[in-house]
């Protein structure tokens, strides 16, 4: 790493971001209402309906993005018909375009919502995340001509990444233009330490390209957030004795061009670095080069690694080549890697990286991790893992502890779980299971409590509080559900239209 980007890559800004108070903001002066007997979905549902969505950068005030929610009415192919009622929760007045909020949700196609086993029109609830617009480049001085090598090769483009309050991935990579490799894995990587690799000249020649077309040196040199415990990205390019570096440490927040971020990505993907950091195809190859034998300890940590950070690929091959499924955390206990693949956000490479773990009978044979896992996919509602544990071994009829407590008994049941995910389908998936509907957890919470009780404040959730009433669930159920929303008057009329005692939040009040 060259003295200038390491210098500028250490320095942290030390203060806060501060930002006033204020109260929720709304577009409308009433809340809207979807017309009575409509199907309606609530924001959990939604978001299982379509591709996730990107953040949209149309705010005009910097700072963190903050999520705007809305109704939208979409027609039994999923098309959008129109968009009503902007709600947020921003601490501070959030500006932004609502024009180009409604022609972004316009763009999107859901996919079908269902209603007795026919597509249908319905209002379902949406949100994204609103950021900062992203600011006009700017020359830092000194002219911004993009300066031609005098040998075709004679660049170089320099990638670092530093760690944060938490376990972001630390490391550098260097990409020469004759296609050499230079990676410095420093903490939380697959495989730490220095590295070389080779590519061919022509990859970093499209990689230089890219910086050209994206007026690398007519960018600011810093993009820095007034925010801390964040990891700092620093990017270099020489060009013989011309350099240009540029600090991003949140730069989202402050207008910072999306063409830097795609740059930063841009080396990764050139250089390969998932091979050293993540986990990715070449990573077997990268740890023969490093001496790392497929069965040792070491290769159990980089099979760990890679389960956390979702890269199915690299699970197969590791697990194929013998690497270890049993390893020690700092306490000396067994740590799952069905557990651990939980985590992963991304469903779809969750699904695959327990689909590659559970071809293992090393791996199936660990029954805690197993049943955790089940319940853990049951409240994020991932049916799709669900079923695939329960084809594995798992055991719905079984109780599990609470996601935030693993002390004492486990109380809750499937059906609960299934229930806190605000999913239809893997609400459905437990109800078409043997499940006891009045069965409470040792705080005395229902299957419909545990709607209410995980539901995010601006949610509709009666789409499931109505599947609960029609496998059974009844007024003893919504009233200490009740008792849960005293202080939630966006649900309290619909539980007590539904049969819930009101005398429940009186006696409380008293």
């Amino acid at each position: 790493m060259s003295r200038t980007c390491a210098v500028l890559c250490a320095f942290v800004v030390a203060g806060f971001f501060l930002l006033p108070l204020s109260t929720a903001q709304t577009r409308r002066s009433q809340k809207f209402q979807p017309p009575e007997g409509t199907l309606t979905a609530g924001l959990r549902e939604t978001e299982r309906h379509r591709v996730p969505l990107p953040e949209l950068r149309i705010g005009r005030s910097q700072g963190s993005p903050q999520t705007v929610t809305f109704w939208v009415h979409v027609n039994p192919q999923g098309g959008v018909i129109e968009v009503r009622e902007f709600k947020t929760d921003a601490p501070w007045p959030l500006k932004y375009s609502t024009g180009a909020l409604v022609e972004a949700v316009r763009n999107i196609t859901y996919r079908p919502f269902f209603s007795n086993g026919a597509a249908a029109e319905a209002w379902v609830q949406d949100e994204v995340q609103v950021g900062v617009e992203p600011a006009p480049s700017v020359l830092s001085g000194g002219g911004a001509t993009f300066p031609t090598p005098v040998e075709r090769t004679g660049f170089s483009i320099q990638l670092s990444r530093s760690g944060c309050y938490g376990s972001c991935p630390s490391y550098s990579v260097i990409v020469h233009g004759d296609g050499k490799v230079d990676f410095d894995g420093k903490s939380f990587v697959a495989i730490p330490g220095d590295h070389e690799a080779r590519i061919e000249p022509e990859a970093a020649a499209r990689l230089l390209e890219r910086f050209r077309t994206a007026d690398f040196f007519g960018l600011k040199d810093e993009y820095r957030a007034g925010v801390t415990d964040n990891p700092t990205y620093c990017l270099q390019l020489a060009i013989g004795p011309r350099k240009k570096t540029i600090i991003d440490y949140v730069g989202s927040w402050v207008g910072m061009p999306e063409s830097v971020s795609e740059l930063e990505d841009a080396v990764d993907e050139t250089a390969g670095t998932d091979r050293w950091v993540s986990g990715g195809p070449q990573t077997l190859a990268a740890m023969r080069e490093a001496g790392i034998e497929p069965s040792s300890q070491a290769a159990g940590e980089i099979l760990l690694h890679a389960v956390k950070e979702g890269k199915a690929e690299a699970v197969r091959t590791l697990l194929a080549a013998g690497a270890p499924v049993r390893t020690k955390n700092a306490n000396g206990g067994n740590r799952s890697l069905l557990t651990i693949a939980s985590f992963i956000r991304d469903r779809e490479s969750q699904h695959e990286v327990f689909r590659a773990l559970l071809l293992s009978a090393e791996v199936r044979e660990d029954e805690a991790g197993m049943q955790d896992a089940l319940g853990r996919a049951a409240e994020d509602g991932n049916v799709d893992v669900a079923r695939t544990l329960i084809s594995a071994g798992a055991d719905p009829t079984h109780l599990f502890f609470d996601t935030y407590q693993n002390e004492g008994k486990p109380d809750q049941t499937y059906l609960m779980r299934a229930a806190a995910s605000g999913v239809w389908e893997m609400l459905d998936d437990a109800l078409s299971r043997p499940h006891d509907i009045h069965a409470v957890d040792s705080k005395g919470r229902s299957a419909l409590a545990h709607v209410l009780w995980s539901a995010p404040p601006m949610e509709d959730i009666f789409p499931l509080v109505d599947r609960l009433m029609a496998a059974g669930a009844g007024k003893k159920e919504l009233t200490t559900t009740l008792a849960d929303a005293c202080d939630s008057p966006q649900w309290q009329d619909g539980l007590i239209k539904r049969g819930a005692d009101p005398a429940v939040c009186t006696n409380r009040r008293k």
